[in-house]
Order: C-alpha cells, then structure tokens, then sequence
C-alpha cells in the first residue's frame, strides 16, 4: 500500500463512525428496520439531516454471548466483522452524504463462530453495504 494511500485515512475507523451511545442503540431497536444476510442481521435507521457534520454513518456490531460463549472468540468475530466493514464502507459514506442522511447501523453476528473467517466475512459485509445503498438510494 502507498504511504499516500495510508494518510488519505479513506479507511479509517474514526470514533465519530461508531454508533455508542445508549439512547441512539435503543432508538435503533424500536424504530429501525432490518434484513439478514447470513450469518449477520443488519438493524438499520435513517436520518435525514441538513447539518454537514452530522451526515455519515454511524456502526455497532454485537456478538451475543449465547452464540459465542468465549469473549476471545466474541472479540475476534468483532474484529473481523470490523475490518470487513472498514475496508468496504466508502460508497456507503459517500452515498450517505450525497443523499444528506445520517445512517445509524448495528450487525448482529448470528452464525457458526467455529467456522467464521474474514474469507466468509468479508463477501456478506460487500452485500449488506450495497443492500443498504440501494435501499435509501430507492427512498
């Protein structure tokens, strides 16, 4: 990779993308939609927004215990689940802010945690961010 590619920070995870806040989660759950793309289920909520800086995407993911018992393994799940978005949410961003929305998105992880790699991940998270494009580029 360049070291121009690396300063861009295009792929960044910075802290104003992560969706932490308790009110905004629950607000999430009661009014957001949702689909799955095995083995993940995206509960999404759109915000129309005039204010530039509040135009974007913010993203949880969760692993819940019952699935992934082991925190080592709950943890490596996120990680991987993570990367898989951080290296393809651009057009996402992109579209989310020529659209002028705020975007607030949690994955929930509800498959196999034994047979989870970033070679299964990586595919799902391509669909469900074009799945997400294409759902507020309709609306």
């Amino acid at each position: 990779m360049a070291p121009e590619e690396i300063r861009s920070g295009s792929n960044r995870f910075p802290p104003r993308e992560k969706l932490k806040s308790r009110k905004s989660i629950q607000v999430l759950f009661d009014q957001g939609k949702s689909f799955s793309i095995p083995p993940l289920r995206i509960i999404f909520l759109i915000h129309p927004t005039e204010e530039a800086k509040n135009q974007g995407v913010r993203f949880a993911i969760s692993v819940p215990k019952k699935i992934a018992p082991l925190a080592t393994r709950r943890n490596r799940i996120k990680r991987l689940i993570r990367e898989a978005y951080r290296l393809g949410k651009t057009p996402l961003i992109e579209a989310c802010r020529s659209k002028g929305i705020l975007l607030e998105m949690m994955w929930i992880f509800n498959g196999n945690p034994e047979k989870t790699d970033f070679g299964l991940l990586r595919p799902v998270a391509a669909k469900a961010i074009n799945k997400l494009i294409s759902f507020f580029s309709r609306n």
